[in-house]
């Protein structure tokens, strides 16, 4: 849109006033600012895909229904508004169980030392693929510290449990394939 700048590689320094009139100091990585004046500040951070194999446990090597966030978005992707199916055989999901908090606030190596804000949003969301997509699926989701913030987060999380998606609090030890 031409009303938006995207500035790549940078830093938010300061910002001072309000929405509508915000006067912001823009940092880049080799040393320079400026200052600009916008109405409205999006930060995009980015997104890294935690590794599956720092957690063997999990055992996501050792069956294709085991599957990341990122490889079940394909495979809703793929389903289109059909049903999703599972990988190894191509049937319907009847039942899916979404372990959150996998190698998180841990000092393990390979692990994360901090809780990923965006993985419970991202299993709600997929969860509720499964809901409307595959019928009567049996939809849970197990965590140890769930997370959505702000009041949008809050609808969201209660836009689940009136979808029929189980919240179920406990720490996942192993993964075991059926």
């Amino acid at each position: 849109h031409p009303n938006i700048t995207v500035h790549l590689n940078c830093t938010v320094a300061k910002t001072e006033g309000a929405p509508g009139r915000f006067k912001v100091e823009v940092a880049t990585e080799s040393g320079t600012s400026n200052n600009v004046e916008v109405g409205a500040i999006v930060q995009a951070s980015g997104y890294n895909m935690f590794n599956p194999a720092n957690v063997p446990a999990m055992n996501h090597d050792k069956s294709a229904d085991i599957v990341t966030n990122m490889e079940l978005e394909a495979l809703a992707k793929a389903a289109g508004d059909g049903p999703i199916k599972r990988p190894s055989d191509g049937k319907e999901v009847t039942s899916v169980i979404f372990v959150q908090n996998v190698g998180q606030a841990s000092d393990k190596k390979g692990h994360l030392s901090y809780h990923s804000g965006i993985g419970d949003l991202i299993s709600i969301k997929q969860a509720l693929y499964f809901k409307s997509q595959n019928g009567d699926c049996d939809t849970t989701i197990l965590f140890n510290n769930l997370r959505t913030p702000g009041a949008p987060g809050e609808d969201f999380y209660r836009s689940g449990q009136n979808n029929e998606v189980t919240f179920r609090k406990g720490i996942v030890s192993e993964v075991v394939a059926g």
